[in-house]
């Protein structure tokens, strides 16, 4: 996305950007990094984030969506000066991408570690019943995620 359009389609009243900034046609500075949030409809929100490619030139943009925008608004509302340090080293994305990478291996491999001594499920999967063994393992996934990004995520 060219810096032109980076302007244009941004908007800034509803972002936080970095500190750090590049010259624009040699007389306005603009923001390297940006998260912008964006609310499609009531209940679906997600932010964007733009940071600049030097090599190219020209703004990258991410959509964060689910993890990731639960990440993002979670540092925007509680954490804004690590957010702030984030974008102005521009590690927001690597950070977040980090963290709930980390958040999902440990999930995953507790849900295995239950799903292979708890009782139901066991049972469930030696009778072939497909539909009960995923019920419980949703279920289970559901409430370690719960506990698992409330210690490792949202910190």
């Amino acid at each position: 996305m060219t810096a032109e359009n980076f302007l244009r389609f941004c908007k800034f009243s509803k972002a936080k950007q970095s500190r750090t900034k590049i010259l624009y046609k040699d007389k306005n500075e603009i923001p390297l990094y940006v998260i912008e949030e964006v609310v499609n409809k009531p209940g679906d929100k997600q932010y964007n984030y733009y940071h600049f490619d030097k090599k190219f030139n020209e703004y990258i943009i991410r959509r964060f969506i689910w993890e990731e925008g639960m990440l993002a608004n979670y540092l925007i509302e509680n954490r804004a000066d690590e957010l702030q340090e984030l974008l102005d080293k521009g590690h927001l994305y690597s950070t977040i991408e980090r963290r709930i990478h980390k958040a999902e291996r440990t999930i995953n491999r507790m849900v295995e570690q239950i799903a292979n001594t708890d009782t139901e499920m066991l049972t469930a999967k030696n009778d072939n019943d497909i539909k009960k063994y995923r019920r419980l393992k949703n279920g289970l996934t559901v409430s370690i995620r719960n506990e698992i990004y409330k210690r490792m995520v949202f910190i």
